[in-house]
């Protein structure tokens, strides 16, 4: 019996596992594709940091900062894809096309919901004495805070109008409001009012 150099052999041996694996069936990432696209709001332009979801997949996105989103490896199939975001109408689109190794491309525009409670300027859900400091904060530049109130597109009011800040209801954001924030907080009067056209939890 001739024996083969063990050279020879590992050589034989590689070339028999590289045929093995170009006669592979496709893998399982072949019968998958993207969905892509931009998320704006009606009135605000491209919306940052929106959840983009994949019904029922596990597969979530948020945006960047132009709107854009990608959602990678969804396998082909028709699906339902959710779009939120704080201040927003959610959005769900039914039967989104997904075709393996292709992208469907899905913009959608979202409605502005003015959700917010007047005088709640630091987001905790109430308003009391600790929102002083950050509508100071807000209406010195000091933009980088962690205290936002909620922005709200209010025609005919320029956007955006920080709605909860406005707690004269004078439909303006301005050192007025702190004033009225100390009273309140001093005092217990006068209460917070929102601005009229602009109110709570109105659709824009």
């Amino acid at each position: 019996m001739t024996r083969l150099p063990l050279s020879a052999a590992a050589a034989i041996l590689v070339g028999a596992c590289g045929s093995l694996l170009l006669s592979q069936p496709a893998t399982a990432q072949d019968d998958r594709g993207s969905i892509a696209g931009i998320v704006s709001g009606q009135a605000s332009g491209p919306v940052d940091g929106a959840m983009v979801e994949v019904s029922g997949t596990g597969i979530s996105r948020f945006t960047e900062e132009d709107g854009s989103y990608v959602l990678d490896s969804v396998k082909a199939g028709s699906y339902e894809v959710r779009f939120s975001h704080n201040g927003y109408k959610q959005a769900v689109r039914q039967n989104v096309e997904v075709v393996a190794g292709d992208t469907t491309y899905l913009d959608v525009l979202l409605d502005e919901f003015c959700d917010y409670v007047p005088g709640d300027v630091n987001g905790d859900g109430q308003a009391d004495c600790s929102d002083i400091i950050c509508a100071v904060n807000l209406l010195c530049g000091r933009m980088d805070t962690p205290c936002r109130p909620r922005a709200c597109n209010c025609p005919p009011i320029r956007y955006p109008f920080y709605a909860a800040g406005d707690v004269n209801g004078s439909c303006v954001f301005n050192g007025i409001d702190v004033t009225y924030m100390v009273m309140s907080c001093r005092n217990g009067f006068p209460a917070p009012g929102a601005c009229p056209d602009c109110p709570p939890g109105g659709d824009r």
